[in-house]
């Protein structure tokens, strides 16, 4: 064996092209956990809706209390309002804070969830967690709890095509999403207006 063939088979011993194609399978799965890392810590980025804060929620316990006090004066008339009357009084304390981030008045808030989700009951709503048919293109958009749609819902009123609205009473805001299309129906601001009144909504705001 001459210097020229020694050096040769140094650089390409026997076997090399196995261990060549293991290299490249193992950078094509390096590659993979990279990608997978990279899109879930854009996908956390991209909905961030902060952090429940339970402080607060204790710190407000008396909030729901005037709650319960203050339902005594109602009665439900049926399975349908006993649902909306169990759904105030869950998110009540929700709507508060979220009115106090986002100016978001508390009735349209409750009475959005309410008729969005049917109280919580809806099947979108049961699968999804989203209590107000917010849409990732054609499809609902998910949530990992019920509390993440509230604060999405807050986002969504605070984007530009909204801030008009800001400062309006209950019925102001009720036109204003059905003209701005909010939803599909063509009665939306009526029936918004009718659960806000039913339940006197509006003098929480």
């Amino acid at each position: 064996m001459n210097r020229n063939e020694s050096w040769q088979w140094d650089v390409e011993p026997y076997g090399s092209e196995r261990k060549d194609n293991d290299g490249w399978w193992w950078l094509a799965v390096i590659t993979v956990l990279v990608f997978c890392l990279c899109y879930r810590g854009f996908s956390k980025k991209q909905h961030d809706y902060g952090q429940y804060d339970y402080k607060i929620e204790s710190s407000v316990e008396p909030i729901r209390n005037k709650v319960s006090d203050w339902f005594k004066g109602f009665v439900a008339k049926n399975k349908r309002e006993k649902l909306q009357c169990a759904y105030i009084q869950r998110w009540i304390v929700t709507a508060q804070r979220e009115y106090d981030r986002y100016n978001v008045p508390i009735s349209i808030s409750l009475a959005q969830g309410i008729l969005e989700s049917e109280s919580g009951t809806s099947k979108v709503c049961k699968r999804t967690n989203n209590n107000f048919g917010v849409m990732d293109g054609k499809k609902y958009r998910v949530y990992d709890t019920e509390w993440e749609s509230w604060r999405d819902h807050s986002l969504v009123l605070d984007k530009p095509l909204y801030k008009s609205l800001k400062g309006m009473d209950y019925v102001g805001w009720a036109k204003a999403l059905e003209r701005l299309g909010y939803a599909e129906d063509a009665q939306y601001a009526e029936k918004l207006i009718a659960v806000i009144e039913r339940w006197e909504l509006d003098k929480w705001d």
